[in-house]
């Protein structure tokens, strides 16, 4: 004789939880995605490093002026205005 187990207690159990994992499962970006939150995340830090602080550095005499225009560069409001676009992408993306 056949036992008809599809309706049985854990089946169903079963069925519901693989539902929920099948609902509650993340989207995965694709590689070009992937590229485009990275970028979205680094330019405004490489925009401050790599051309503010030299500008800045250029309003600077003596040794070490690079040094000194990125350590202020990355210190003072630019920095943190870098800092809060990569919090924004973060709250963007959740």
């Amino acid at each position: 004789m056949y036992l008809d187990t599809s309706s049985s207690p854990v089946n169903r159990a079963f069925d519901a939880a693989r539902t929920q994992a099948i609902r509650w499962q993340r989207h995965q970006p694709t590689r070009f995605q992937t590229v485009a939150i990275w970028a979205v995340a680094a330019l405004p830090m490489a925009l401050l490093i790599w051309v503010l602080a030299p500008i800045v550095a250029h309003g600077l005499h003596g040794p070490q002026a690079l040094a000194r225009g990125l350590i202020e560069g990355l210190t003072d409001g630019r920095g943190a205005l870098g800092l809060a676009s990569a919090g924004a992408l973060v709250v963007l993306l959740k």
